[in-house]
């Protein structure tokens, strides 16, 4: 890889997304369509949080959504582990 390549690599990119009506800049080194794609699952997600539990202020929902994301990226983790485990043990 050149120095071009490494260059466009950690290039920072500055992204508008709206998420729960609020617009944010997501700055980063990721893609802008990632970004994007990654601010409408959120929001999606928020969403879903909100109409289990219209009275909850965006706070506690914001939160909820992030406990849950974290649990599900735990699971998929230690399914991975395992798996590489098991690929090692071959």
């Amino acid at each position: 890889m050149d120095t071009s390549d490494k260059a466009k690599e950690k290039r920072k990119v500055t992204v508008p997304v709206k998420i729960m009506g609020e617009s944010f800049l997501i700055t980063g080194t990721e893609d802008e369509g990632y970004v994007i794609s990654l601010a409408k699952e959120l929001d999606g997600k928020l969403a879903e949080a909100r109409k289990l539990m219209p009275s909850a202020s965006p706070h506690r929902i914001a939160i909820s959504v992030a406990l849950e994301l974290i649990s599900q990226t735990r699971k998929e983790r230690k399914k991975s582990d395992s798996l590489l485990d098991a690929i090692e043990r071959t």
